[in-house]
C-alpha cells in the first residue's frame, strides 16, 4: 500500500474505500471520475503492482461501465491486451472478473454507450488478444478458461455482435470459419476438463447459442457429411485436417460454419447430457445451489462472489460466536457494498441464474428440427451416440 501512495494512486485507493465498502447504491463521487485517468498511469508505470491497480480498475468497472466508452477506456483496453499473454495468474484471474462484469453490463448501456464500448474493445486489439489467448494449446487451461468465460457471456448476451467482431478482426489466414472453429473446438475442449457446473453452464450457453442463430448452420447436414466422408476415403484416414477442410474443400462461408457445428454436435450433446445428468435445476429460474458456490475460476482476495445461503446462515447466527474469536467475528463481517453490487448484477443479468439449460436446450434442439426439416435433422442425429440420444430425449420431453 505504501508503495501505492508514494506514487499517488494510493488516494484513488482511499477515496474509492468509503465507495466499495458503502452499502448505498454506489455512486461515484466527481472526484473518482476525474481521477479515472490515473488508472492509465498506474497500468503503465507501476506494473510491480498489477494486481492493485487492476483491482482498482475492476471497482470502476462494477460502478460505471461508462467511463469505459471513452478515449481513456480505449488506453485502457490497449494496455490490458498487451499485457495478457505475459500476465501472472493473480492478476489474470482479476482481469477476467472485471471483464465479465463490463460484459454483464452490456445490456444495461444505450446504443450509443455500447457501442462505444465494442469499439474500444475491438480498436484496442483487446478482443483479439483474449481470443488469441484462450484458444491457444495448453495441457493445463485454467487460465484460459478464466479469459474464456466473459467471451462466452458475450456469444450468448450478444451474439450477432460477437460475429461482426470476429469478421473485423479475421485475416486472410484467420478468417472467420477457422476463427469460429478454433473457438468452438477450444470451447470443447475446455468444457471437457473443467468440473465446474457453473464454468460448464456459462460454456454451454455459448456453445447451444451457435446453433440457435439462423445464420450459421445453413447447409444440409447431408451434404457436409457425404463431403466429409469422401475426403476421408480420397485421403484415406479417419482424421479430418479441419483448416484443411474449411479453407480447401468448403471455402464458402455458409458450408465451412456448418462443417464446424455439426462436426462438434456430438461432443457438445454428450457434455451437455453430462451436465444436466449432474445438476438439477429449478425448472423455472435454471438456478441450482452449485452455482452459488465459489469455483476455482474465482478470485479468493475479491468481493467479486456471491453471498452463499451459508454465509446469511452464519450472519444470522453471529449472536453464538464467542466475543473473543476474533477471526471468526472477522469472518462474520456483513458483506460490504462491492459485493452487494456484484451479487445484484449477477442475479440480474446472469443467465446462469435465469436460463433453465433443459428448457433453452429443447428449444434449440426444436428451432433446428424446424429449420433444418425432419430429414435433414435425423442426417444431423445420426452423427451423435444413440446412448446420448436417448438420455436427451428423456430429460428434455
Amino acid at each position: 500500500r505504501d508503495d501505492v501512495e508514494s506514487r499517488g494512486l494510493g488516494d484513488v485507493y482511499k477515496r474509492q474505500i468509503p465507495i466499495t465498502t458503502n452499502t448505498n447504491n454506489g455512486n461515484l463521487p466527481d472526484q473518482l471520475i476525474t481521477d479515472f485517468p490515473l488508472i492509465i498511469k498506474g497500468l503503465m508505470e507501476w506494473t510491480e503492482i498489477l494486481q492493485i491497480v487492476l483491482s482498482i480498475l475492476s471497482s470502476y468497472a462494477l460502478l460505471k461501465i461508462q467511463l469505459f466508452s471513452s478515449t481513456n477506456g480505449l488506453e485502457i483496453f490497449k494496455i490490458l491486451g498487451g499485457y495478457l499473454s505475459s500476465m501472472r495468474n493473480d492478476s489474470l484471474y482479476i482481469f477476467g472478473s472485471m471483464m465479465e462484469v463490463l460484459v454483464l453490463q452490456l445490456p444495461s448501456l444505450n446504443n450509443i454507450t455500447d457501442s462505444i464500448f465494442i469499439s474500444n474493445y475491438l480498436e484496442s486489439g483487446l478482443f483479439n488478444s483474449m481470443i488469441t489467448f484462450f484458444t491457444r494449446e495448453t495441457e493445463s487451461p485454467v487460465c484460459e478458461t478464466k479469459i474464456a468465460i466473459p467471451i462466452c457471456r458475450l456469444i450468448y448476451s450478444s451474439p450477432n455482435i460477437f460475429l461482426e467482431m470476429l469478421n473485423h478482426i479475421s485475416t486472410t489466414e484467420l478468417s472467420t470459419p477457422i476463427l469460429i472453429n478454433k473457438i468452438v473446438k477450444s470451447l470443447v475442449n475446455l468444457l471437457k476438463l473443467c468440473n465446474e457446473s457453473k464454468i460448464r453452464k456459462i460454456i454451454l450457453l455459448a456453445l447451444l447459442k451457435f446453433y440457435e442463430l439462423p445464420n450459421l448452420l445453413t447447409t444440409n447436414p447431408s451434404i457436409i457429411i457425404k463431403s466429409i466422408n469422401e475426403l476421408k476415403i480420397s485421403t484415406n484416414t479417419n482424421v479430418i485436417d479441419d483448416d484443411y477442410y474449411i479453407n480447401s474443400v468448403a471455402p464458402d462461408l455458409s458450408n465451412s460454419i456448418s462443417f464446424t457445428l455439426i462436426n462438434n454436435f456430438d461432443s457438445i450433446l454428450f457434455l451437455l447430457v453430462n451436465l444436466l445428468e449432474t445438476v438439477s435445476e429449478d425448472a423455472s429460474k435454471g438456478d441450482n445451489a452449485t452455482y452459488h458456490r465459489s469455483t476455482a475460476y474465482d478470485d479468493s482476495t475479491s468481493d467479486f462472489v456471491l453471498i452463499t445461503n451459508e454465509d446469511e446462515e452464519s450472519l444470522e447466527n453471529n449472536e453464538n460466536v464467542d466475543s473473543n474469536d476474533e477471526y471468526r467475528l472477522e469472518y462474520l463481517l456483513p458483506p460490504n457494498g462491492e459485493k452487494l453490487r456484484y451479487n445484484k448484477l449477477i442475479m440480474e443479468f446472469d443467465p446462469v441464474h435465469k436460463v433453465p439449460l433443459k428448457e433453452y436446450t429443447k428449444n434449440v434442439i426444436n428451432n433446428l428440427n424446424e429449420r433444418l426439416g425432419h430429414e435433414e435433422f435425423n442426417s444431423l442425429m445420426q452423427l451423435v451416440n444413440g446412448n446420448n440420444i436417448e438420455q436427451l430425449q428423456m430429460m428434455i420431453k
